[in-house]
């Protein structure tokens, strides 16, 4: 899954080699879209490859980019019950921070105590220290736990951070938006 548009380009080891593609999930042929460059793909879709040289026809390269658009604390609110959402991304502004010094805090729609908070019980702040303003994408397994509405403990994980304003992207474990693939190798 990823949180922006991914930019993927295609190549083949074997020279002057066609590369033909589809986004719909249908297997390519000659007939498909030519590849010429970066393919921008900025929702859900699955991206399937073929390279054609004379008569020979290369194995299908197929992969699926989940692109996941999160909600605010607002949005996924009334959706919360003692079972989920899992797997939940949500943002929201920092409204408390450390409250019991174990990696806790909340978040809320404009970083107001006033309203709906949400609790990100014993967090994973992914290396980031979190104060008050901060504008963070949290996913993991939302519950209710007694009358507190609260991503499940230890499932809170920070995965977009931004100090008192914009988000911005955070690498995670090397991750790169942009992936290239040989045409003959199955995706990953």
């Amino acid at each position: 899954s990823y949180l922006d548009a991914q930019s993927v380009e295609i190549n083949c080891a074997t020279a002057d080699a066609d590369i033909y593609y589809t986004l719909d999930g249908t297997d390519p042929s000659s007939a498909s879209t030519p590849y010429s460059g970066a393919i921008s793909i900025s929702e859900t879709k699955t991206l399937k490859a073929i390279a054609i040289k004379g008569g020979d026809v290369s194995a299908i390269a197929s992969a699926t980019y989940t692109i996941v658009v999160p909600k605010s604390v607002d949005e996924i609110w009334n959706e919360i019950t003692s079972d989920g959402p899992t797997d939940a991304y949500v943002w929201g502004y920092v409204s408390q921070a450390d409250v019991s010094g174990n990696n806790t805090y909340y978040i809320s729609v404009n970083g107001s105590t006033e309203g709906n908070q949400l609790e990100i019980f014993k967090g994973d702040n992914d290396g980031h220290t979190i104060s008050k303003g901060d504008k963070v994408v949290v996913n993991g397994d939302l519950t209710i736990w007694g009358s507190t509405k609260e991503f499940a403990s230890g499932t809170g994980k920070v995965v977009r951070y931004s100090a008192k304003g914009a988000v911005n992207a955070v690498v995670v474990s090397g991750t790169a938006t942009k992936n290239t693939y040989s045409a003959n190798e199955t995706f990953e």
